[in-house]
């Protein structure tokens, strides 16, 4: 059993008793180390020897004593400064420290360090008059204060914060609630106290509340009725506004009296000044009559004169440059409300039209009609027809045309690419940029849609492809592309001697003739010849087909080919003149 205090302090008497003895019934210091060594072995006694192994210490002296090292270094004390001053090892300060942790006793150990109930009781007397000093302290400020990491300080004070506590911990802040108060009458005052739009940084700057309290107190002034105005745009955003309701009535006041003096306003003018909606011109006066153009507002008397100035110009000259008809009105029109109003014109009278800002009368329409007559051409291909030949020029001149490009592309012979399996190998190989152009080429052949093929190569004038020089022709290309095309149909209806290809060169020689060139084979003619209705040799040209399908259908027909060919020849002396 070990021994108590008392028995030490006998054991102490009689050791220095015996010290005092005769030199010869003296203990040494290694006889002293020795029995105290064998006592401690026996479990007799339960002492804790220093460093320096000179000194021994019973364990409720040494807890003692550390609890006495805590509270003299002012309740907060490093288990190593508490070792160190006790002159004992580490470990023995530790289980000492944890001890008296266990036991409740007012103590708590965190991050190697021992702290008193005291401390924390200071703790909480310090952070009250800080806040009541200041109102508002954050975490990070109190951390570099009291030198505490933000997790030592959380566990020791504000995860254990009295009820009492006359304050509000908000993410890493801590408000007491006079502070709040007090900075939320400043926010009232001040939004009372703005005349003009405002950004919400520069109100937030001068309320000096962080944005987790700014929007809260914001919406519980707009909840109890105490916010005189709106915001505009998103909280989130840096152009957010408070725009004050003393500045949206000032603005309408003005918009109102400019409006009635002139009778327009510009659009413009209402988005600088903040308003979108042309509502607000009318609240508060319903005898507002207004009438919205793209770029200006007028009022409908205004409107009704300018559609009455346009009709009388009309009814006078029959046609009216509407921008020239207004000028004499003092309203800045864009192009967009000249526009507009020779719409609204035309819709009211019947009898009048309008395009590109012109207005003119069914007289001045009829007179040009009469005019084109001569020039008009009834002439059109059926859907069926025209969808028929563009698939046809799309097979035939369309794919001559991109096997060329391919073959310009890749280096490689036009003959040669006359495979699909051989071009699809071919268009693989080449850059992505000019790979997707040239396919996009190809796709469109597939289809019957002119424009689509005439796009798709077009593309190709693109920086990126082959920069190709290309641009529509105008009519005077036209024109010779067109007379080449007749004399090159002129040579192949003399040249040919078989008579349905003499009979096809015949057929798109007189549309082209008649400026209505084709590109066509010889299963379009009975379709074609029925365009040259109304010709002189129209009777002949059937009379050639019927005899050209005869000869086709009954080979040994000899009268028929007797007949088609003299009926051939008699057509190419009355078309090549």
């Amino acid at each position: 059993m070990a021994a108590t205090w008392e028995d030490i302090r006998r054991l102490v008497t009689d050791l220095q008793r015996v010290q005092l003895t005769q030199a010869a019934k003296k203990l040494s210091e290694a006889n002293c180390v020795e029995v105290v060594s064998k006592l401690i072995q026996r479990s007799m006694i339960d002492v804790v020897f220093t460093r320096d192994g000179h000194s021994y210490i019973t364990r409720n002296h040494l807890t003692t004593e550390v609890r006495n090292e805590c509270v003299a270094l002012g309740g907060r004390a490093p288990l190593t400064d508490i070792a160190a001053a006790l002159n004992v090892d580490l470990d023995h300060v530790e289980h000492v420290a944890l001890k008296l942790v266990s036991e409740n006793i007012g103590f708590t150990i965190s991050g190697g360090e021992l702290f008193s109930e005291e401390y924390v009781v200071n703790l909480q007397a310090e952070l009250r008059s800080l806040l009541a000093e200041h109102g508002h302290r954050t975490i990070a400020f109190l951390c570099k204060h009291w030198n505490l990491s933000n997790e030592l300080l959380r566990s020791l004070l504000l995860d254990h914060i009295s009820a009492d506590f006359d304050g509000v911990i908000d993410g890493d802040s801590i408000f007491t609630l006079e502070y709040l108060e007090a900075h939320k009458n400043i926010f009232r005052a001040l939004l009372s106290a703005i005349t003009k739009p405002l950004p919400i940084n520069a109100i937030q700057a001068r309320v000096g509340l962080p944005l987790g309290r700014f929007w809260p107190t914001f919406d519980g002034l707009v909840a109890a009725g105490e916010v005189p105005g709106r915001l505009s745009g998103s909280r989130s955003s840096p152009s957010c506004t408070y725009i004050p309701q003393i500045h949206d009535v000032l603005v309408q006041t003005y918009v109102q009296n400019l409006f009635r003096q002139q009778e327009f306003i510009q659009t413009s003018v209402l988005k600088k000044l903040g308003l979108s909606e042309t509502q607000l011109l009318r609240q508060g006066n319903d005898d507002f009559k207004i009438e919205t153009l793209p770029s200006v507002l007028v009022s409908t008397a205004i409107f009704q004169q300018c559609l009455t100035a346009v009709k009388e110009a009309v009814r006078e000259s029959d046609v009216c440059d509407v921008k020239l008809a207004l000028q004499s009105f003092a309203v800045p029109f864009d192009d967009e409300d000249f526009l507009l109003i020779s719409e609204s014109v035309s819709t009211l009278e019947k009898d009048l039209h309008n395009a590109d800002g012109y207005v003119f009368s069914d007289k001045t329409l009829a007179r040009a009609m009469e005019r084109l007559d001569d020039h008009i051409d009834a002439w059109a291909l059926s859907d069926a027809l025209r969808a028929d030949l563009s698939q046809f020029i799309l097979r035939t001149v369309g794919t001559e045309l991109a096997n060329l490009i391919l073959s310009y592309a890749s280096g490689t012979e036009s003959t040669s690419l006359s495979k699909e399996k051989q071009r699809d190998e071919t268009i693989a190989s080449l850059p992505a940029e000019l790979r997707d152009a040239i396919s996009t080429v190809f796709i469109s052949l597939r289809g019957n849609d002119l424009d689509a093929f005439h796009s798709a190569v077009f593309n190709l004038s693109s920086p990126m492809t082959f920069s190709f020089v290309l641009k529509q022709p105008d009519a005077k290309a036209r024109a010779e592309t067109l007379n080449t095309y007749v004399s090159e149909l002129k040579e192949q209806a003399m040249s040919e001697s078989e008579p349905a290809a003499k009979l096809l060169s015949c057929v798109l020689f007189l549309l082209a003739k008649h400026e209505k060139p084709v590109t066509a084979s010889g299963r379009f003619v009975a379709q074609l010849v029925l365009q040259l209705e109304g010709l002189s040799t129209f009777d002949l040209l059937v009379s050639c087909q019927r005899l050209v399908v005869q000869c086709l259908k009954y080979k040994d027909d000899e009268e028929a080919k007797a007949m088609l060919t003299s009926d051939i020849e008699k057509l190419k002396q009355k078309v090549i003149v």
